[in-house]
């Protein structure tokens, strides 16, 4: 693709998406769908389910597609199977960024490369699965993204995970967290940066983009902290034997640091500079 084309976000009024949207408008021409909520002035509202992408893709001048709509969330297998065929045949000339995350793994082993075969436990998992398989199949300027915990600050609004813990602990109330269970959490905005330099990097393939491996305890403590939030009354707890739970899905992301010759931000930097950035030191007040 060429400076003269667009970039299509799809789910830009996600978590995620809105960032991405913010990130590229300053450096190409955007166009934005949204299903229930349109976040920007010229979004354009788009059902995966039941609308074909043909009618947005003929009208601009698009290059590129990110995909971060969270349509993996469907319980139906067959239903997210066929609308995503419908999608990649369209797409299928384009380059394509599809977002997955690290829920496609069994969570066994930990420290997952991208060259490590997919096991999904849940059906979230399963779609996830899915949607990589048929991205990979019908699209061959493709790159798949996986994250792990995303977090931070996207327009202004704390992630929901560190938001809740901070609600709960600045009102007095005890949070309970595995120490036994790991994710790779990354900054928003550095997986946002991370989405558009692969967007027009010249890689066809798997792309794991994480920070460290932490426990989820040790993640909410280290982000408690930095937002300057009363941790005596988080604990850490072993994590029960119980079907259902991924012990350890943190991710290897080696090959995306070879890439792009980026390093993941710690926790407490990115969350002090984004509050910084928000004229709020502890991020109170911030809905």
């Amino acid at each position: 693709m060429n400076k003269k084309e667009s970039i299509l976000v799809v789910g830009a009024s996600g978590f995620l998406g809105q960032q991405i949207v913010k990130l590229l408008e300053t450096q190409q021409n955007v166009i934005y769908t949204h299903y229930r909520n349109p976040l920007f002035p010229d979004s354009i509202r788009f059902d995966f389910f039941n609308d074909d992408i043909r009618y947005i893709l003929d009208k601009q001048q698009v290059g590129a597609i990110i995909f971060a709509s969270a349509v993996e969330m469907n319980n139906q297998l067959d239903k997210v199977r066929y609308s995503m065929e419908r999608f990649a045949r369209a797409c299928e000339d384009r380059r394509i960024v599809y977002l997955s995350s690290d829920g496609i793994f069994e969570g066994v082993k930990g420290l997952y490369s991208e060259k490590d075969s997919p096991n999904p436990q849940t059906t979230y998992g399963k779609n996830l699965a899915i949607c990589e398989g048929i991205i990979g199949s019908y699209c061959n300027n493709f790159c798949i993204v996986r994250p792990s915990y995303i977090y931070g600050f996207s327009n202004g609004t704390l992630d929901s995970r560190l938001k809740k813990t901070k609600s709960v602990l600045e009102s007095g109330g005890t949070v309970t967290l595995f120490n036994d269970m790991f994710k790779s959490p990354l900054g928003v905005k550095q997986i946002a940066s991370a989405v558009i330099h692969l967007t027009w990097l010249d890689f066809a393939g798997v792309v794991h983009v994480a920070g460290k491996r932490l426990s989820v305890y040790e993640f909410h403590r280290r982000a408690m902290s930095a937002l300057n939030v009363d941790i005596t009354h988080l604990n850490g707890c072993q994590m029960p034997i119980k079907k259902g739970f991924l012990r350890d899905t943190s991710l290897d992301s080696s090959l995306w640091q070879q890439l792009t010759g980026t390093r993941p931000c710690d926790i407490k930097k990115t969350l002090l500079q984004e509050c910084a950035a928000l004229g709020n030191d502890s991020g109170d007040g911030l809905s």
